[in-house]
């Protein structure tokens, strides 16, 4: 059972790159649906600056601001998560949260996709 946990080392550790550089492809994905959401809400009349103008500068200032937390969320992603995988490596535990985090981020594109 020793020699599993030696093959499992490296193969949680490309997960683990993958799963961090998903979550970076992930950041520029949710931009673009608050932007979605930001332009169709701006489109109905709502609370929102009339001007061209005034909506392009609140957009930039929008995208801006998701990308900035989208990129200490996914900072913190990664620390959390490496860390938990190294402690756990070669654990059911530790291919449980691969599996949930590969589940949220195809729901995030899939959530892209349709929306």
């Amino acid at each position: 059972m020793k020699w599993l946990r030696f093959g499992a080392g490296p193969l949680a550790l490309l997960l683990w790159l993958g799963s961090v550089g998903v979550a970076m492809v992930e950041i520029v994905v949710v931009r673009d649906l608050v932007l979605r959401l930001f332009v169709f809400i701006v489109s109905q009349g709502g609370q929102f600056p009339r001007r061209v103008e005034n909506a392009y500068w609140s957009g930039a200032t929008l995208s801006n601001i998701v990308v900035l937390i989208l990129g200490v969320a996914v900072a913190i992603f990664a620390i959390a998560t490496g860390e938990y995988h190294s402690r756990r490596v070669g654990t059911s535990q530790s291919w449980k949260l691969f599996g949930w985090t590969f589940a949220v981020q195809l729901a995030i594109f899939v959530l892209a996709y349709f929306l």
